[in-house]
């Protein structure tokens, strides 16, 4: 599981709480030749881990207890075709209908995990069934495929949806600072502060009231031109 693994590694500086799932990967092909069902047991529950971590993401309403315990949200393979429906709704390309039909094997683990797990399940020795190791390849194998298609796909909605919200941040700021009052467009009241508070060097009082102090300098700017008003009125 090399290739799931390397692309959880690769992205953790985005997404650190995915390292949580790599002791999992990496206990899965540790067992593969002296305990095969261990292995089987780690990759039913990195399917059912990830795909519930994609739901929370990426649908709000979600309810992690209904996950958990509710008699069909917890079964895997309605997890699994769940997070392929919402990955696909986030994203046109990703082939929800391939992989939504993957559930079966997602059920097809379930059942090998019930009927020979050694760990969630624990079983009465000598042990009468138990998989080969070639069989725990193959779901290893399988499960690291649908996995790093399903999870490479996660992780860029979440990359455009960080570059859009930083794209929205941007053009706010940018509204922000076209809606700020022009240091140049005031010269007489800055003359005025200038002379009002006179300062040695090169630095000017307007400008570092203006570039310190931004509200304060509105604030007496507009006092300024209020006062300006009244004067001509009269």
């Amino acid at each position: 599981m090399d290739s799931l693994n390397e692309l959880i590694s690769r992205n953790l500086d985005r997404f650190p709480q995915f390292e949580y799932y790599i002791p999992i990967i990496e206990k899965a092909e540790r067992n593969l030749e002296p305990h095969p069902d261990i292995t089987i047991e780690c990759c039913l529950s990195l399917i059912q881990g990830i795909s519930k971590t994609i739901i929370l993401n990426l649908d709000k309403t979600a309810d992690p207890q209904k996950l958990e315990n509710d008699k069909n949200e917890c079964r895997v393979h309605n997890q699994f075709k769940r997070a392929a429906e919402l990955l696909k709704a986030h994203d046109t390309i990703y082939e929800a209908a391939f992989t939504g039909s993957c559930s079966g094997l997602a059920s097809i683990i379930s059942n090998l995990r019930n009927a020979r797990g050694d760990i969630s399940h624990g079983r009465a020795v000598p042990k009468i069934l138990q998989s080969d190791m070639e069989l725990a390849r193959l779901v290893m194998e399988i499960t690291d495929s649908l996995l790093r298609y399903t999870l490479a796909s996660f992780f860029a909605i979440n990359l455009e949806k960080q570059a859009k919200e930083l794209e929205e941040m941007e053009k706010h700021t940018q509204e922000e600072e076209a809606n700020l009052i022009q240091y140049k467009e005031n010269p007489e009241f800055n003359d005025f502060l200038d002379e009002e508070y006179p300062l040695d060097g090169k630095i000017l009082y307007s400008q570092a009231l203006y570039t310190l102090y931004y509200e304060d300098y509105e604030i007496q700017l507009q006092e300024f031109l209020d006062e300006q008003a009244l004067l001509n009125e009269e």
